[in-house]
């Protein structure tokens, strides 16, 4: 994947990457929270764990002084390991859907159950506060 950024942008600056190991997201913050200085030192923390996981995590370190963006399937399409929808079906809307189609097994379940999931995070965000 950085081959592939340092290529199409090769005056790009890549502080550091980090694949954590399949766990839990409070396995991962705890994981995160050890690097806390070296990632502030950075400007952005792109987060691609998936749904739920990257909000849940973002959510957990707000406190750090760094941008963070959930980038979801970002890297995935940097990386070229799946293919993005075409421009078209980007511009209207459609990229949920032409993933849902190409990967129906892997996604539906994660779609329909995010869906339930993201309309509750607004009110739970605000219990919170």
């Amino acid at each position: 994947m950085k081959k592939n950024l340092y290529k199409k942008y090769p005056q790009i600056i890549i502080d550091g990457t980090w694949a954590p190991p399949l766990a839990d997201v409070k396995t991962i913050t705890e994981q995160v929270r050890l690097k806390r200085d070296e990632i502030e030192k950075s400007d952005i923390l792109w987060v691609g764990l998936g749904m739920p996981k990257q909000e849940e995590l973002i959510s957990m370190i707000e406190d750090f002084n760094i941008s963070k963006i959930g980038v979801g399937a970002v890297f995935e399409w940097v990386a070229e390991t799946k293919k993005q929808a075409p421009v078209v079906i980007q511009k209207i809307g459609f990229e949920w859907l032409f993933r849902l189609l190409t990967e129906p097994k892997r996604l539906w379940k994660r779609y329909f159950f995010d869906f339930i999931y993201l309309l509750q995070f607004p009110f739970n965000y605000r219990k919170k506060m």
